[in-house]
């Protein structure tokens, strides 16, 4: 219950970073340099991947390690606009002091609570589809 109550909020706050780091890392798992052509063709990323690789797992070790870099440097960026955000929010609602202070402190320790259920409410969810 609690991972599906997060799950939903977890997904929408971290989809910039899904997203992003989907499409950085299949662009590099091709070797393509041009950010300006996105084309979705996730079986020529694995293709060319696997050419280049020397571990030699189907090319998802570059798309793995890619995400893990974008993601690892987008997290905090995204985080600390939330954490600003939310601190703007409760300025214009005129809470009290003491709550505004806390606010960005518990934003930035709220949302990875956030980012681990949507993964494990994902993980289950792929586990049940297939």
């Amino acid at each position: 219950m609690v991972w599906s109550t997060l799950a939903l909020p977890g997904v929408i706050l971290n989809g910039p970073m899904f997203i992003i780091a989907s499409v950085i890392s299949k662009m590099k798992a091709r070797g393509e340099r041009d950010v300006q052509e996105l084309k979705p063709i996730l079986n020529l990323a694995y293709a060319e991947a696997l050419a280049a690789s020397a571990v030699k797992v189907a090319g998802r070790d570059v798309l793995a390690t890619w995400k893990i870099l974008i993601s690892m440097g987008i997290a905090p960026v995204l985080y600390t606009f939330y954490a600003i955000l939310a601190t703007i929010m409760a300025m214009r609602a005129d809470v009290s002091l003491s709550l505004r202070l806390c606010t960005p402190f518990l934003v930035i320790c709220t949302l990875p609570f956030m980012n681990y259920a949507a993964l494990k409410f994902g993980e289950a969810g792929m586990d049940v589809f297939k």
